[in-house]
């Protein structure tokens, strides 16, 4: 079976033209002469009511054709004016194709990396990127939508097989053991990254949060923000949601066995059936 490839972006500067037209260069010409012709014509006139007429026209065309000349001068600045800023928007668009090449091949191989077989090669996907979300503010959102979707892979522990099991039993656990470390590592990148209170120098606003049907026992999501979230089918059996957000979260059939919601946020939009071991204070649960 032919093996699945990220399509790559084709990213391209585009192509503008540098030369100046035909009708450009006619009218700069027709300034250039008109605006010699005044000077020389007015220059003249003067000249005729000076004590030496003929020295005096002689000065007058070559005050005349200084004029022209300086008029040229002046047409050429501007075109090397602009010629100057073509070449800065050039450099400019090129460097920015570069970059996005860059961040499209990083994020191509990270998701790769996420892919393969082996427990290590998919943790250091995910810490790609976080990595790339961190300096990258435009792929936040992908990236988060992509360990999201990593998280909602079925998946679930494995039991020990016994002392006695065949070698292949105690491989399969031990590979599916070390899934669970890089599941692990998945969501306490989102963790990190979802405490507005907590840690808002690495706060990522403006993403959406899909969790559902997730396996997510026994987590640690204090003060994370799950406000909009969708949380609906998911298992946090066991997890930690003191001062958890959860303002407007769909919160439909998620398992909150046994998981700590206490100070958590809710409000009336909060689809959550509230356990019977807490209640709700001023848009917060407070245990019994």
């Amino acid at each position: 079976m032919t093996k699945w490839k990220p399509a790559r972006l084709g990213l391209h500067a585009p192509r503008t033209r540098t030369g100046v037209s035909w009708q450009v260069v006619i009218a700069a010409a027709v300034v250039v002469v008109a605006v010699g012709w005044v000077a020389i014509d007015w220059l003249l006139e003067q000249a005729a009511a000076a004590k030496d007429p003929g020295s005096a026209r002689v000065d007058a065309i070559k005050t005349g054709l200084g004029v022209g000349a300086g008029t040229t001068g002046i047409f050429a600045l501007l075109l090397a004016i602009r010629r100057q800023n073509h070449h800065e928007r050039t450099a400019a668009d090129a460097t920015h194709d570069a970059t996005e090449r860059r961040v499209t091949e990083l994020y191509t191989k990270a998701v790769e990396q996420l892919g393969s077989a082996k427990a290590p090669v998919r943790l250091g996907g995910l810490y790609a990127l976080e990595r790339l979300g961190e300096t990258q503010k435009s792929q936040r959102s992908t990236i988060v939508n992509v360990i999201c979707a990593y998280l909602r892979m079925r998946y679930a522990l494995p039991a020990e097989p016994a002392a006695g099991a065949p070698a292949e039993h105690h491989d399969r656990y031990e590979d599916r053991m070390q899934e669970a470390q890089v599941r692990f590592t998945a969501q306490r990148i989102l963790r990190r990254h979802r405490q507005p209170l907590t840690r808002p120098n690495l706060f990522w606003a403006g993403v959406t949060i899909d969790l559902s049907e997730a396996d997510l026992r026994t987590m640690d999501f204090a003060s994370v923000d799950f406000e909009l979230a969708n949380l609906s089918g998911a298992k946090l059996a066991g997890a930690n949601l003191i001062e958890a957000d959860l303002r407007g979260a769909n919160c439909a059939g998620t398992d909150l066995s046994e998981a700590d919601l206490t100070d958590a946020r809710v409000s009336s939009a909060t689809h959550l059936d509230v356990p019977s071991a807490y209640e709700e204070r001023d848009g917060r649960l407070v245990p019994k």
